[in-house]
């Protein structure tokens, strides 16, 4: 907002109103994106947490990655929709993304801070295609996937809509501030007896092809990475018997080669 205009003063003062009258509790406030102004690296970036839970110990692991354009959002202003990273884990490398980072707020029952349904996936699909020379690098290549874990007072614990809108009590499960383990999500009456569907928030990081079918240089580009994806969920449902149930622009991502253009599936969480 440009504080500088009648309708950018306006929009900040609205903006403090709504703060002041928020509990810490239901403030919407995402501490684990942080936006940096840095002029030395070319301008504002992203610092991104992702988080991954060691299932043996517990422990919340994290690592911060680094990026200066959302590839892939939406349009609606309702409802907690996916949005998209191209990332680094170096500052020196925000120009040469690496990686993609969808932020999403994703429908679990039960225990949702384990649910991990896209990661298996993409662990199957490799391990059924990666040998396949027609199917090779047709999937997301997964780096890493969990659930965003924020601090709420000293208590390290997994983002929900289960956290989001009951206020936590004093013996909630989960870390100590400063430590690395977390044993739940939350141990809040709402989650405790309510076996409804709560959105999770989650991250997966996989390897960044290069651009979304949208960034496709004329008509041809789409036919070829259309088809390549129409094969290769043929080829899932076929072999893994799995429905990707979730096909849209989002879904195709497309690769440039010098020997033309490659179509690959992604976003199996639904």
């Amino acid at each position: 907002m440009d504080i500088s205009s009648a309708k950018g003063r306006r929009a900040f003062i609205s903006l403090l109103v709504d703060w002041s009258l928020c509990s810490v509790d239901c403030l919407g406030f995402d501490p684990s994106i942080r936006y940096v102004v840095d002029g030395s690296v070319g301008g504002p970036y992203l610092e991104i947490d992702v988080h991954e839970v060691d299932e043996s110990t517990g422990n919340v692991g994290h690592c911060t990655y680094y990026s200066q354009r959302c590839v892939g959002t939406t349009d609606h202003l309702t409802g907690r929709r996916p949005r998209y990273f191209a990332a680094s884990t170096s500052r020196e490398t925000l120009n040469t993304p690496a990686f993609l980072i969808k932020d999403v707020w994703t429908t679990s029952c039960g225990d949702s801070a384990n649910d991990t349904r896209e990661s298996s996936f993409l662990n199957i699909l490799h391990a059924e295609f990666d040998e396949s020379s027609e199917f090779s690098g047709s999937f997301s290549r997964l780096v890493g996937s969990g659930p965003v874990y924020i601090n709420r007072g000293d208590t390290l614990v997994a983002d929900s809509t289960a956290t989001a809108f009951v206020e936590l009590p004093s013996t909630t499960q989960g870390a100590t501030k400063g430590s690395s383990n977390a044993q739940g999500s939350s141990n809040s009456k709402a989650q405790r007896s309510s076996s409804s569907s709560i959105r999770q928030h989650r991250r997966t990081v996989t390897k960044w092809p290069g651009n979304m079918i949208s960034a496709a240089d004329n008509q041809s580009q789409v036919v070829v990475a259309v088809a390549d994806v129409m094969a290769a969920l043929n080829a899932v449902r076929v072999k893994c018997k799995i429905l990707h149930g979730n096909i849209s622009d989002r879904a195709i991502l497309l690769q440039k080669t010098v020997d033309g253009v490659k179509g690959i599936l992604a976003d199996f969480d639904n």
